[in-house]
């Protein structure tokens, strides 16, 4: 990237609204000193001094968006409880839209909890179901989208391979077609720039979302018939 182009970019941000989809999560951190080991077993024990708690996953995204856009929009599975409440007061307090954040009795907040002493990480502890979102709650996600998609410029999509991000949302009605496979985060696809104009708000449904981008016309030039993809 040009960096003297960043500016222009950055200023242009300021006018956009963008959507965060994918797997949201909530970071957790348990900060403390250790002085002895335990005598229970060999792990040291931790005096809790501080705890500390942000965004995780898409929602961290969200959260480093708003800063530079003018509104930011989040879409996730979430369950039911306090640490749900948390992650929708983090969120809101960063002014980004947590409409679209849907909460299941079927599922549970996704909870990244970081034992940290003297600077060093010493656990983590994970609390996660990794499992598909019904086909209920995909209409839920569908409905939502369509409200939402004529509002925004750009589409940021996060997955973690905690099966909420749309790859793997199933068709909400047993008698249409199943939808196209999502594309894999190793397929490249165009993103949207900031400075772009905003399509048409007929131009794009939560259902063409879902759909895979047409196939690219072949180049002159060699190109790599695959793309590595990020490790979950």
């Amino acid at each position: 990237m040009n960096r003297d182009a960043l500016p222009a970019i950055l200023k242009a941000c300021q006018t956009r609204r963008i959507l965060v989809v994918g797997d949201v999560m909530l970071d957790r951190f348990i900060r403390g000193n250790v002085s002895r080991i335990s005598p229970e077993a060999p792990v040291p024990v931790v005096h809790v001094t501080r705890e500390d708690a942000y965004p995780g996953g898409a929602a961290n995204v969200a959260r480093n968006l708003a800063p530079f856009a003018a509104r930011v929009h989040v879409l996730g599975v979430t369950g039911t409880g306090p640490l749900t409440d948390q992650l929708h007061s983090l969120l809101t307090q960063h002014g980004i839209d947590t409409s679209g954040l849907l909460a299941s009795d079927e599922h549970e907040t996704i909870v990244k909890t970081r034992v940290v002493a003297r600077g060093q990480q010493v656990a983590r502890i994970d609390r996660e179901t990794i499992k598909a979102p019904s086909p209920a709650l995909v209409a839920r996600a569908l409905a939502w989208l369509d409200l939402i998609l004529p509002q925004v410029d750009a589409i940021i999509i996060e997955d973690y391979a905690k099966a909420s991000s749309p790859r793997n949302w199933s068709t909400p009605s047993p008698a249409a077609p199943p939808p196209a496979a999502f594309p894999s985060p190793s397929t490249p696809t165009p993103a949207i720039p900031c400075a772009g104009t905003r399509p048409p708000p007929s131009s794009l449904t939560a259902k063409k979302l879902l759909k895979p981008p047409a196939s690219p016309t072949p180049a002159t030039s060699p190109s790599p018939s695959s793309w590595p993809s990020s490790p979950a």
